[in-house]
């Protein structure tokens, strides 16, 4: 059975059921297709719980009302007719629309909130379009119109993108295949979708760190691929730009506070984490964009474990490093009792070492943008030596010679003190009591400068 009919069949039985079941008590036998079951059921009754299970956004949280927000598909608000809804957020509702003066489709976002909407939001909302505003690239969402109705509600329009999420996508495309596909350790070569798809992703982020944005919430669901396979990089609402803005009176406009954890826990970075504003830069999108390759090359898999308390996950992305990606691909064939080699290729390894390198835990040890990243990547792929990966071997060479020194200064030591004893002179008396030793000035044997040096170099090694 195909996988989009058997979504369907899922689906029957939720409209069947009066729609009370959870996407998940469907899908509990079937967790590959829990995404596209549960991305249905939201944009069907707007669920208000979010599209990833492990997305939280700890800022101000607003409390959705049943006024015009919710009331709105079928209305015409500011010459765009609403026709349904299309996603639903902690912040945000989204609808598709029509532009009755040139019958263009688009998407049009609305604050949960609707009336209630604090200031901090509105901000937030004007900020995405101002950030989308200064961006004009292929993969990147488009900016149409930014307003307010008559009766106060804030409002986003941006390009329509028919598709689905990425990590809708990614199943789909793993039934498809029945696995995971060019994934697997070996089989990475230069025509990888996924790897073509990831390069995308990373030019769309990285013409946005050349304007001074970082994105913040990188994430599978704010990435819609379109029905010719492309990607494009959703929700801007939390971006940071390097330069600060101001309101029409001159004020700084808030973004986050220290302490203030922003993004969705998963694709976290350790300084998202840990709350700390002032280290937030294109690092940070870096990491997320890491956690996102590392799926890619393990199937699915997540470099940690992500499920559980909020306070576990979040000691995880600080302290627990990944295991390299390949090799959880490996122990996943051979559980599925699939022949898996186990000697990877060069290519695999060194993908490997670029996923760790971007997924490190200091900042100072991750590419410095998304674009440094995907030439690494591309490095792999055409059979250059990559960043990560000639990091790699320069770090083991280190610790190779670092050894070798080690021993040879060791064993200088052993004969060095050796050599002292042989020169050493002991007096005995005829009943062999020890009368006096070679350390009496009138007795030692005068020694040469080599020896001289030789001892100096004792006393060091000695030292240290």
């Amino acid at each position: 059975m195909g996988f989009e009919t058997r979504v369907q069949e899922l689906i029957s039985l939720w409209e069947a059921g009066g729609r009370r079941t959870s996407a998940e008590e469907l899908c509990a036998n079937e967790p590959g297709l829990l995404p596209a079951v549960r991305d249905h059921i939201l944009r069907v009754r707007g669920a208000e719980e979010t599209r990833d299970a492990g997305d939280v956004i700890a800022e101000t949280k607003s409390t959705p009302v049943s006024g015009p927000v919710s009331l709105l598909v079928g209305r015409e608000v500011e010459g765009y007719q609403l026709l349904r809804e299309i996603g639903r957020g902690g912040q945000a509702v989204v609808f598709e629309a029509v532009q009755k003066s040139t019958t263009r489709r688009v998407a049009i976002k609305f604050l949960t909130a609707g009336h209630f909407a604090d200031p901090g939001q509105i901000v937030r909302l004007e900020r995405e379009a101002r950030v989308l505003a200064a961006l004009s690239h292929p993969y990147v969402v488009q900016v149409l119109d930014f307003g307010t109705t008559p009766d106060g509600l804030a409002f986003l329009v941006t390009s329509y993108i028919a598709g689905r999420s990425l990590d809708v996508w990614l199943q789909a495309q793993k039934h498809r295949t029945g696995a995971a596909g060019d994934t697997d350790p070996g089989t990475l070569h230069e025509g990888s979708n996924l790897l073509r798809l990831f390069l995308k992703l990373c030019d769309a982020v990285n013409a946005a760190h050349l304007r001074g944005i970082v994105h913040r919430d990188l994430k599978p669901s704010n990435i819609i691929i379109d029905e010719k396979g492309e990607p494009h990089v959703l929700d801007f609402g939390l971006a940071r730009t390097a330069l600060a803005e101001v309101d029409d009176k001159g004020s700084a406009l808030p973004v986050t506070v220290t302490g203030q954890f922003v993004g969705s826990l998963p694709w976290a970075s350790p300084e998202q984490v840990e709350g700390v504003s002032s280290e937030i830069d294109m690092r940070t999108d870096v990491y997320s964009l890491g956690v996102i390759l590392y799926q890619f090359l393990s199937g699915g898999q997540f470099p940690y474990v992500v499920a559980g308390p909020m306070r576990t996950v979040m000691q995880n992305i600080l302290t627990v490093e990944a295991p390299p990606p390949s090799e959880v691909t490996v122990s996943k064939g051979e559980q599925r009792g699939r022949s898996v080699d186990r000697s990877r290729t060069k290519i695999a390894r060194q993908l490997d070492a670029v996923a760790l390198k971007a997924l490190a835990k200091r900042r100072e040890e991750r590419y410095s943008s998304a674009g440094e990243l995907a030439r690494d990547v591309t490095n792999c792929l055409s059979g250059v030596s990559s960043i990560a990966s000639s990091a790699r071997r320069a770090r083991r060479l280190a610790i190779a010679a670092g050894t070798v020194v080690a021993i040879v200064l060791f064993s200088l030591g052993a004969a060095i003190g050796g050599f002292w004893q042989s020169r050493h002179v002991h007096f005995v008396g005829p009943d062999g009591a020890l009368l006096a030793s070679g350390s009496s000035q009138a007795h030692r044997p005068k020694r040469d400068p080599l020896f001289e040096q030789m001892e100096e170099i004792r006393r060091l090694v000695a030292a240290n």
